[in-house]
């Protein structure tokens, strides 16, 4: 019956995908590139796996998730779809602006990615060196460690500034800073954390130079980048666990013995359907949030020596707790355990509000959406809108942890690029100045 339901999603993904394009002619417009997440995040687990995150999965509960993960995506489509304003979704090419800056702007992304090196290195610094985080990779990750992590994100802006000025004697910097940016992640072997940039330049090169399309994903240099790819997430698992660093040699060979095992746990990094499953089973009228995590969101700009009982950002750490036995009630900081499992965008709408939430949020999720691909369409190439659109369309949770996350990555990209760097935006059919 579970590979009955994922054929069935299975399908329904790909017929929508198939639409989308079919009218876009666009590989990441926000409902293709929704349908390939939905389907990385619950297909591969879907079908015969029997417990993921923490949670046993049956037909029972496995049906209850594939009902409102359908329900959920048709309000995305729709909400995509419909335009609630008269004279919404029509083409945009004759308001097309050209967004230009001055010509001291790579020199700006060189010195963003100057400051994200030094962020990482002083965060390798404060937390031991080298040896300490590889034998920490497992549990360290950025815990207390936030501002670091906001410094850094400036490498990731420097990066998708010097994609989309598409100049060749840039490349040695882009992968400099791609080096400088990832290093921390991959001592730390957080495979999806290590996609992240490599998606950034992604975007930045389809939006800002040269729209990659289904035969491009034949050419070379794209199947050698796969492959790469390919070989870290098999080799990332080698040392997870502390000791394994200093059996280097044993764990290669087991991993090389082992593949299945390793693309599995690829799978299980990126997998939803666990913990959506059990906010699905076990949330109900009784135990809502009623939006009373979007009380953590609010205190997060606040210090904690200003706030000695402040409450976490992350509200994953709630459905952790939850999870393991522990029904606490946001904002409260009385709590077992100090794990997290963020939400998922359905997840978080559902443990807040219910259906409801699945209902009326899926339907703003898709204007959202809709409102940035036309924001890309009428700013051709302006590297602040690509940023902001793959920080909504990929990286923003409906949760307090997610939102926090999602606007000081946009924060940061609009101190860059609207208020430290000169901004001029052109008419496309005149060269008189009409913005900034």
């Amino acid at each position: 019956m579970r590979l009955l339901y994922a054929i069935i999603f299975a399908l329904f993904l790909t017929g929508v995908f198939y639409k989308t394009y079919k009218n876009t002619k666009d590989l990441l417009s926000p409902i293709c590139l929704f349908c390939f997440l939905e389907a990385l995040r619950y297909l591969p687990r879907m079908a015969n796996c029997d417990y993921d995150m923490y949670t046993e999965l049956n037909v029972g509960n496995v049906t209850l998730t594939f009902i409102f993960e359908l329900i959920f995506i048709i309000c995305v489509y729709f909400g995509y779809r419909i335009s609630i304003k008269p004279g919404e979704g029509k083409s945009c090419v004759s308001s097309e602006k050209i967004t230009t800056y001055n010509s001291n702007l790579k020199y700006v992304a060189y010195g963003c990615i100057t400051l994200g090196g030094i962020a990482n290195f002083m965060f390798i610094r404060q937390n031991g060196g080298l040896g300490t985080i590889l034998l920490k990779a497992r549990g360290l990750y950025f815990t207390g460690n936030s501002y670091y992590s906001l410094f850094s994100f400036f490498a990731v802006v420097g990066i998708v500034i010097l994609v989309s000025l598409n100049q060749k004697k840039s490349i040695p910097i882009i992968i400099i800073g791609l080096v400088l940016y990832v290093f921390p992640y991959i001592i730390m072997l957080r495979r999806s954390l290590v996609l992240e940039p490599l998606l950034y330049i992604i975007f930045a090169y389809h939006f800002c130079v040269n729209k990659i399309r289904i035969r491009d994903l034949l050419k070379p240099w794209i199947i050698a980048i796969a492959v790469i790819l390919m070989i870290f997430i098999v080799v990332a698992p080698i040392a997870r666990t502390q000791g394994q660093i200093s059996s280097f040699g044993d764990s290669m060979l087991n991993s090389i013995n082992g593949v299945g095992d390793t693309i599995n746990s690829f799978f299980e990094e990126f997998s939803y359907l666990g913990k959506d499953t059990f906010v699905y089973s076990h949330y109900n009228l009784h135990n809502f949030y009623y939006g009373r995590t979007a009380l953590n969101a609010l205190a997060a700009p606040i210090p904690r020596g200003l706030y000695a009982n402040k409450p976490l950002v992350d509200d994953g750490v709630y459905l952790y707790n939850f999870m393991r036995g522990y029904y606490v009630l946001p904002p409260s900081n009385n709590y077992p355990f100090f794990n997290s499992i963020p939400f998922s965008n359905q997840g978080s709408l559902y443990a807040n509000f219910g259906i409801i939430g699945l209902f009326i949020g899926g339907f703003l999720m898709g204007q959202l959406y809709k409102k940035l691909y036309y924001s890309l369409k009428e700013n051709p190439r302006d590297p602040y809108v690509v940023i902001c659109y793959f920080v909504c369309i990929y990286k923003l949770k409906i949760s307090s942890i997610g939102i926090v996350q999602s606007l000081v990555a946009i924060a940061v990209t609009f101190f860059v690029l609207r208020i430290f760097a000169h901004r001029r935006v052109i008419s496309s059919n005149s060269a008189d100045v009409i913005g900034e």
